[in-house]
């Protein structure tokens, strides 16, 4: 027996599968019980909306900025210039590029084993984990095999 500091908070983790035939309404009740869960999925991504804003137009701009040196190097390239200075500003610029927000989602339902693993990697919040939902193919069997 394992016994905790009460002062701790510890996540709680379920794994649960749900095997029927088709028409036994396996849709029907995760909508229900997932309802809350989904909500706050939108909830989350709504509250993120102005970040991916901000995110967007500074990836613009950024953009703009990369473009901007890569023609001047091409123009001093045509001429025979030394293009180092613009090749360092390209490089620091780089180390500006804006990062895209991590908008926490609890709910992945029926993707894509890479699909997931770069959403994990790259955009889930480090204490959070998330809940897989499949009816239509195996999800983790695929991440086993590799």
């Amino acid at each position: 027996m394992r016994i905790f500091n009460a002062t701790l908070e510890n996540p709680v983790s379920l794994y649960l599968l749900t095997i029927a035939d088709s028409g036994e309404r396996k849709s029907t009740c995760d909508k229900h019980f997932m309802r809350i869960i989904n909500e706050h999925d939108r909830e989350q991504a709504e509250l993120f909306k102005p970040d991916k804003k901000t995110y967007r137009a500074d990836l613009s701009a950024w953009e703009a900025k990369v473009a901007g040196i890569k023609a001047k190097i091409q123009e001093a390239t045509k001429k025979g210039a030394d293009t180092r200075a613009h090749e360092n500003d390209l490089r620091g610029l780089e180390h500006d590029k804006p990062q895209e927000p991590r908008i926490p989602r609890l709910v992945y339902s029926d993707t894509t084993p890479e699909a997931l693993a770069r959403d994990l990697a790259t955009k889930w919040p480090v204490n959070q984990r998330p809940i897989l939902s499949t009816f239509q193919r195996p999800i983790l069997s695929t991440f086993s095999a590799r």
